[in-house]
């Protein structure tokens, strides 16, 4: 009799711990998901102010006569220092440092941004921004296999 109420509750304490046990590691893992987006949403944030600025720059170049004591243009700070925020924010990256590594995010947009330099082609820049935005859009969406957590907070 003792035997049949011990197991019973050693089945109902096993029961809750291992209960708290997938609620934890399932909390940690949408907790991982949500920093995940969150840094690609940051970084989008960067990526599109810089970009807007480049733009709103080089329009301004275009509108400017430059002579022999050439002022700086409001647009050139703008940029610069959404260039610096944007680096920052390529530094900052935790959650998905690997995936914008192994994707080149941050060459590809140095070699989008020189591009423009060099051809002035906005509607290029436009396309290859989109690209480059619809590649860290991916990144969000994707699970957490690269750092070995799975739904269910299971390792591999």
């Amino acid at each position: 009799m003792y035997l049949g109420i011990l197991s019973s509750v050693a089945a109902f304490v096993g029961g809750g711990v291992f209960t708290h046990i997938l609620t934890v590691s399932g909390q940690r893992t949408q907790w991982v998901l949500d920093s995940k987006k969150q840094e690609c949403r940051e970084l989008l944030k960067a990526l599109s102010v810089t970009h807007i600025a480049l733009m709103h720059w080089y329009a301004d170049i275009e509108m400017t006569a430059i002579g022999p004591n050439p002022k700086i243009l409001p647009s050139a700070v703008s940029y610069n220092d959404a260039n610096t925020e944007l680096g920052r924010t390529f530094g900052s990256l935790l959650f998905t440092a690997k995936e914008v590594r192994d994707r080149e995010i941050q060459k590809r947009w140095n070699t989008i941004q020189d591009d423009f330099r060099k051809n002035n082609d906005r509607e290029k820049l436009q396309s290859e921004f989109s690209r480059l935005s619809d590649t860290i859009v991916g990144i969000a969406s994707t699970d957490l296999s690269w750092c070995g957590v799975v739904l269910g907070g299971m390792k591999r």
